[in-house]
């Protein structure tokens, strides 16, 4: 570090950097919405059972999106200005988070009451369906933060900034319409709000990669359809006559066999991957031991 000070500096990365600032105040602003919102006019009890049900969801968002997206911003970044490469990397990220994300959402939306009750006791039975909306509102939500780290990688940090604004409008027209008519409703709303915000980003990265708009959907719609599967599977389980945690149990253990199976017969690309991956890791951490 030395003693001075550049505005030339400043004002290099202004152009970039004071849109990345705004997308993140947006995000601080709303991410606390429907608490202070609830609590504010709301029954104490619902604003409990929303708070619970959104601990959970955000558990699962944050561990998927930091498993899946963490270390591909600087990948991104390297390649921004091959677009035909870009194109290639993105739409291989894309089937890829879509392959463990959607799977994952969509089975804990088909076993959230037994496990809803098992994690958080029977009390809470109400956070059930909020849990389940909250999830789905969040369906594309890793699909999505990828689609805005490549407008960001490719320095379109304003057209970001637009499409945050456009999501962050679509929320509060939901919550203005919904608002009257109960706390699921206006859950149903936000659902709504982050459905069309990932099809917009969708048309911010064709914009910007001439992606089309079929080969967008033909990258996650096959993984949409094992989801749905997957889930009906976990929900016939679902049907059984057994206690709860033998339940979850039997739901976690027939899904997670039936979906290696899937993958292993039907992406074997991303299966050998996946398995190559997980055969380094475990030689680095035995070496590290060693």
């Amino acid at each position: 570090p030395i003693k001075g000070f550049s505005f030339n500096v400043i004002k290099e990365f202004w152009s970039f950097s004071i849109h990345m600032l705004g997308t993140s105040t947006l995000n601080v602003v709303f991410n606390n919405l429907y608490t202070i919102l609830l609590g504010r006019f709301y029954p104490f009890q619902q604003v409990g059972y929303y708070t619970q049900a959104n601990k959970l969801s955000e558990t699962v968002n944050a561990a998927s999106q930091q498993i899946l997206m963490s270390g591909t911003y600087p990948l991104l970044v390297q390649i921004q200005h091959d677009t035909e490469r870009l194109t290639r990397v993105f739409r291989r990220l894309t089937k890829s988070v879509s392959l463990l994300v959607f799977p994952l959402i969509a089975v804990l939306i088909a076993i959230a009451k037994p496990f809803i009750i098992v994690l958080i006791s029977e009390k809470w039975l109400f956070s059930v369906v909020l849990f389940q909306l909250l999830l789905l509102a969040n369906f594309f939500g890793a699909l999505y933060s990828l689609n805005v780290s490549v407008l960001n990688a490719r320095g379109e940090s304003k057209r970001t900034f637009r499409l945050e604004l456009m999501k962050k409008t679509l929320i509060i027209i939901s919550v203005v319409f919904c608002f009257s008519y109960g706390i699921k409703i206006m859950l149903l709303g936000y659902v709504f709000a982050c459905f069309m915000a990932y099809f917009l980003s969708m048309v911010f990265i064709k914009r910007s990669l001439n992606h089309y708009f079929r080969h967008q959907f033909a990258d996650i719609l096959p993984n949409i359809g094992v989801s749905i599967f997957l889930a009906i599977l976990a929900a016939a389980f679902g049907l059984l006559p057994l206690s709860n945690i033998l339940m979850v149990t039997v739901q976690i253990l027939s899904v997670g066999i039936s979906y290696l199976l899937i993958v292993r017969f039907f992406y074997k690309e991303t299966f050998y991957q996946a398995l190559h991956f997980i055969q380094e890791k475990i030689a680095q951490i035995s070496g590290f031991y060693k």
